[in-house]
């Protein structure tokens, strides 16, 4: 029977045992592992950069939106002020004083003896500016400040300049006022309203009708009218 010599044998049992080698094994597992890790790398970094660029555009697109909305915003507040005056304007209008029904009080309010040279009329009015309402946010808590309304007064007075003509000089006078007082317009409708002396002169002679007659002066303070503006601005 021949005898077969295997001249290779050697070579192939080294080659078996360098492939049975763990350590060749974990290289190879690791080059793969960190061959999984670049690739994997690659593709975040890929959607970074997709997900920045369209981050980009949405901010572009709310810079574009803000500043519509800030338009917008300054638009309303605008509207917002123009129909508060226009209120403001129609509520004046509606609940105006009428210096015509004081004139026609006057006019019926008639005594012997007096005769009325000059009426002077005074309206003022009094502004008291809105504080706005606050909005303070401090460490994540939003805190409101609450504001006060604007409001204006308005003050009525009339003065009227007469001449006492009665018999007796000066006699008539606290009857006119008291007469002023006691007229449907004034009793009713102003019942606040009073009715104070300013001056009144000493005796003094008429070169014309050789009448002694003495000047005074009435002063009509009307009931104050306070309105208040109903918009409060927030800042």
């Amino acid at each position: 029977m021949p005898i077969r010599i295997n001249l290779l044998a050697e070579q192939l049992a080294a080659e078996e045992i360098r492939k049975r080698d763990p350590v060749k094994r974990a290289y190879w597992i690791a080059g793969a592992l960190v061959g999984l890790v670049l690739v994997y790398t690659g593709l975040l970094q890929v959607r970074v950069s997709r997900a920045a660029s369209e981050l980009l555009a949405e901010n572009a697109k709310w810079k574009a939106l803000e500043t519509r909305y800030n338009q917008v915003q300054k638009d309303f507040t605008r509207t917002t002020v123009i129909e508060a005056q226009l209120d403001a304007l129609d509520r004046l209008s509606t609940n105006r004083f009428l210096w015509g029904n004081s004139l026609s009080a006057l006019q019926l309010t008639v005594l012997a003896g007096v005769e009325v040279t000059k009426l002077t009329g005074r309206q003022t009015f009094e502004f008291v500016e809105p504080i706005p309402t606050k909005i303070v946010k401090s460490g994540g808590v939003t805190n409101v400040i609450p504001g006060k309304l604007g409001s204006s007064r308005q003050t009525l007075r009339m003065a009227i300049k007469g001449m006492d003509l009665s018999p007796v000089a000066g006699s008539q006078i606290i009857p006119y006022r008291d007469a002023l007082l006691a007229s449907p317009y004034f009793s009713s409708e102003l019942k606040k309203s009073k009715v104070a002396f300013v001056e009144q002169s000493s005796p003094q002679l008429d070169p014309a009708t050789k009448r002694m007659y003495i000047d005074f002066t009435l002063e009509i303070q009307f009931q104050e009218a306070l309105r208040t503006n109903r918009m409060i601005l927030f800042r």
